[in-house]
Parts: structure tokens; C-alpha cells; sequence
């Protein structure tokens, strides 16, 4: 695998979150280089696709977050040819997230419907041990004391409350993830994104380029 050069940086504005990769091959905004830490970029170093590091990048920032991402890639000009130019390479970022987000959301529907499955046997087992400990309660337990009638209790209400819990973060939290990678890739895939032309020496596929890393959230 060839590998790739990737450095990243950003500029924060009051209206645009500027972000600039430069890679060393197309392959490499997508599919993971070899890992190399004998280089000064850290995508390589970590063997992290481009795409991926501006998606995590995307999701440190707030919820409210509503400025504009412009998404500046720079390749090897031998990279580029009409097959494979600006807009396609737009295209298919746009296609890379279209596919992830609807990942996500089948990874997230199929989380709450486990979810859902597994509350039902939680609620009824929780109910029968609640019953259970409630008949204990006023047969055999009526005439023990009432340090007995509380771990018995207190065991009973720890159950329940730990396979509901379980189950609920299962349901409200797990998702969470999954929505937040899918807020990012939209914001990606409304960016403007612009492609440019450098070359071949400066993405140093031979990993003897001086490309920094530096990233400033």
C-alpha cells in the first residue's frame, strides 16, 4: 500500500471552521495507510484515513455549533486526472457519507430494538422478583425481624434497579455515538471542499516530507 503523507490543520473563524489535509494519494482520504511513526505526520503515524480524522475533528465541537466548514485537500497533482478531478472527489465524499450515515442510523435502530427487546424480559423479571419478595414479605417473613425484611428488600430493589439501568442506558445512551459521528459527516458533507493541486514532492510519499501535524481545536 502506497503510503500516505497526511498532515492536518484548522483555522477557527467567527463564520468558517477552515480545515487542510494534505495526503499523498486519493486512497488515503478514505482507506487507512500503513502505519508508519518513522514520520513527522501523526495520520500516519496512527494509520488514520483523512476522511476519518476530519469527522472526529467535527464532533469536538458544540452542539450549537452552526458555522461553516470549508474543507481544503491537498494532493499530488499526478493524483488528479479527468476521471478522478475536483468534482469528483466531492462526489464521492458526498457518496462516503451518505453510505456512513445510513450505517449509523441501521447501527442505531438495531441498538434500540435489542434494547427494547431486552426491556421487556427486564420488566418481567423485575416484576416476578418484586412479587416474590412481596409474598415473602407478609408469609414467611411477617414474623421475622425487621433487619431481615430489609436486606431481603433492599436486595430485591437492588436487582431491579441494576437490570433496568442496564437495560435503559442501552436504549437512551448507546445511540448517542453514532448520532453524534452522523451530525459530524452532515456538517462534512455540506463543506465546501476544494481540492488542490500540489506536488508530487510535497506529499513525500516517501515519508521524508516535513508536513506538521499541528491541530488546534
Amino acid at each position: 500500500m502506497t503510503q500516505a503523507s497526511a498532515a492536518a490543520t484548522t483555522t477557527d473563524t467567527a463564520d468558517t471552521y477552515d480545515m487542510a489535509m494534505t495526503v499523498a494519494t486519493l486512497d488515503d482520504l478514505f482507506n487507512a495507510p500503513a502505519v508508519n511513526p518513522f514520520v513527522d505526520s501523526d495520520l500516519r503515524a496512527i494509520g488514520e484515513p483523512a476522511l476519518h480524522r476530519v469527522v472526529r475533528e467535527l464532533q469536538v465541537h458544540k452542539l450549537g455549533d452552526k458555522r461553516r466548514v470549508r474543507l481544503t485537500l491537498r494532493v499530488p497533482a499526478s493524483q488528479l486526472t479527468p476521471e478522478r478531478g475536483s468534482a469528483q472527489v466531492t462526489q464521492a465524499i458526498h457518496r462516503y457519507c451518505d453510505a456512513k450515515i445510513n450505517d449509523n442510523e441501521l447501527a442505531i435502530r438495531i441498538a434500540r430494538e435489542h434494547a427494547r427487546r431486552q426491556l421487556i424480559i427486564a420488566s418481567i423479571t423485575s416484576a416476578v422478583v418484586l412479587a416474590v419478595a412481596y409474598l415473602l414479605y407478609i408469609s414467611v417473613l411477617s414474623q421475622a425481624g425487621q433487619p431481615i425484611q430489609v436486606v431481603v428488600f433492599g436486595s430485591a430493589s437492588v436487582y431491579v434497579w441494576v437490570v433496568m439501568w442496564d437495560t435503559l442506558e442501552e436504549l437512551i445512551f448507546d445511540p448517542i455515538p453514532y448520532a453524534q459521528e452522523n451530525r459530524s459527516l452532515r456538517r462534512l458533507r455540506a463543506a465546501e471542499i476544494v481540492v488542490q493541486p500540489i506536488a508530487t514532492s510535497a506529499a513525500a510519499p516517501d515519508g521524508q516530507g516535513r508536513d506538521s501535524s499541528a491541530i488546534s481545536a
